[in-house]
């Protein structure tokens, strides 16, 4: 399988995951957790339920090595990120915020 670029784009606002099916999300809607069984994997779900209360996945076994960063640096094989600072990369970019210049 190939990699994905999982990053925020502050122009639009947005978490884009490159490389996948999934289209981009609004910041601050997604979160990054270890899976629970298997250590190199990773779930990505929205903080958001659907409708009738249940959760929204978008990966469920996603392989941490599989993760880029937006210039398609592969965090594990070429960063020598673990699979928690893989987690916590994730999750900085899903917060991201515009900063407005207001002087």
């Amino acid at each position: 399988m190939a990699n994905i670029q999982i990053y925020a784009n502050l122009e639009d606002a947005a978490i884009h995951f490159d490389g996948s099916t999934v289209v981009p999300q609004s910041l601050g809607s997604v979160v990054a957790v270890q899976h629970p069984t298997e250590a190199d994997r990773i779930i990505i779900k929205s903080t958001k339920l659907k409708p009738n209360g249940a959760e929204r996945v978008f990966f469920k076994r996603l392989k941490a090595l599989r993760v880029e960063n937006q210039a398609g640096v592969a965090l594990i094989s070429t960063s020598g990120f673990t699979v928690t600072q893989v987690i916590d990369y994730l999750n900085v970019e899903f917060v991201k915020t515009l900063v407005l210049d207001v002087s």
